[in-house]
């Protein structure tokens, strides 16, 4: 009723302008930036202008018009208890806030009854709303520390934006509790905990981020599901030099993480468990798909298709011999591969044969023609095939593999499946 209300006067104010065609840069003034400048401002003398800014953040949001956005320009300085802000910051209606000039510190800890947590937290910034609109839009040269151990922002029910923002010096950077948003061009380092935390079933897009030298890099909770990078739209962060691990998946969701720099290439490192220092631990239920993807083209285009059974593309395994299984097509010379990166080929070859793992022919004389069990095939190494049974994958990697066909003759390839991607539990 009040949002409404206030909704109301708003365009009441904006028609009566347009009628009378005076006073409007007055009324309208209202609903414009509103100016904090720890240094020079005043939370008692002050209007919110640039000529007269408020002294702390806490005075511009008691001015945020209720249900409508307006934006808060931050002046260069520290904001802390000793500038007179009262923590935490909270945040329920829709602002921008972004820093104008110079260095913008945020810095202190306040007590925050989380209801989702269930209990009192230590925070900086709190978002809360509970709508599904955005509500925060941080922005351009801000850093944001916590001094008692806890949230540099806590984020609840809320939808924010983060671009440009630094967090650093706290328990938990950046915390999403049941939130989603955009986490963009961030600097988030040195944090004890994590750089950023995700609780319940929070799930935002994180781009472009430098998230370093923290406890953990990125801490992922029960069903969240954050997008750190997709085949067609690759995340770009640095995920490095974060003591315990880069990125901690503890949840029961499978969370992409394409097209980022970790500490070891992605191709030579496995997924682990949490605590052992590694680039990516898996210590819950769910999967990271951290390599490319393949995007269910066929291999050899243009040719009949094989249709690939089990694994099936995108499947989690526990088995590091695993059967393979496709629909056969009735040629006799049939070719199956295991690679350790997407294969490429070029005019009817593989380009990068060095990445295949395994194989399977119809020329071995083991197994059928649709189903191979893994003992079926050799190991292929440098270009020649091993003698002996071949030895196990290995835990917490991603695999692809692709079958295919050749006429009579073995001079053309007659049809080929897409290229399937497995990865194995750690």
């Amino acid at each position: 009723m009040v949002r409404t209300l206030r909704y109301a006067i708003h365009v009441g104010i904006i028609l009566l302008c347009i009628h009378a065609m005076v006073g409007c840069d007055e009324q309208l003034s209202l609903f414009g930036p509103i100016y904090v400048d720890p240094g020079m401002g005043s939370d008692t003398s002050g209007e919110g202008t640039v000529g007269s800014p408020y002294k702390t953040i806490g005075r511009a949001l008691l001015d945020l018009e209720v249900g409508l956005r307006s934006e808060i320009l931050l002046m260069a300085g520290t904001y802390s208890s000793a500038s007179g802000e009262v923590f935490p910051i909270v945040i329920t209606e829709p602002v921008r806030m972004e820093n104008i000039s110079g260095s913008v510190v945020i810095r202190g800890a306040g007590s925050y009854a989380s209801a989702g947590a269930g209990e009192n937290v230590s925070a900086t910034v709190v978002v809360e709303n509970n709508d599904s609109y955005e509500i925060a839009r941080i922005r351009d040269s801000i850093t944001i520390s916590n001094t008692d151990q806890g949230a540099g922002i806590w984020i609840e029910q809320s939808v924010v934006t983060l671009s440009g923002v630094g967090f650093s010096d706290s328990e938990r950077g950046v915390l999403f509790w049941d939130s989603s948003g955009l986490v963009a061009s961030c600097l988030i380092e040195g944090n004890s905990v994590a750089g950023i935390v995700l609780s319940n079933a929070s799930s935002p897009r994180i781009r472009s981020c430098v998230i370093r030298n923290n406890s953990i890099g990125v801490d992922i909770y029960d069903i969240s599901s954050p997008n750190l990078g997709t085949p067609g739209d690759y995340g770009r962060n640095m995920i490095i030099q974060n003591d315990h691990a880069d990125l901690c998946n503890q949840s029961a969701s499978q969370i992409q993480a394409i097209g980022n720099t970790w500490d070891d290439d992605i191709y030579s490192f496995t997924i682990g468990y949490c605590m052992e220092g590694g680039n990516i631990g898996n210590s819950g239920s769910g999967t990271v798909i951290y390599q490319g993807i393949p995007n269910n083209v066929q291999l050899f285009p243009g040719v009949a298709e094989i249709s690939i059974q089990a694994p099936l593309s995108g499947s989690l395994i526990d088995d590091t011999q695993p059967a393979l299984s496709w629909t056969p097509n009735g040629e006799r010379l049939e070719y199956v591969a295991i690679f350790d990166r997407p294969p490429v080929q070029d005019q009817g070859s593989i380009v990068n044969t060095h990445d295949i793992l395994w194989v399977w022919h119809s020329g071995l004389g083991t197994g059928t023609h649709g189903l191979v069990q893994y003992v079926d095939g050799v190991q292929y190494s440098d270009g020649a095939y091993g003698d002996g049974p071949p030895s196990p994958l290995d835990r917490g990697r991603l695999y692809y593999w692709a079958v295919w066909a050749w006429r009579e003759g073995g001079l053309q390839i007659s049809s080929s499946s897409s290229v399937g991607y497995f990865s194995i539990s750690n």
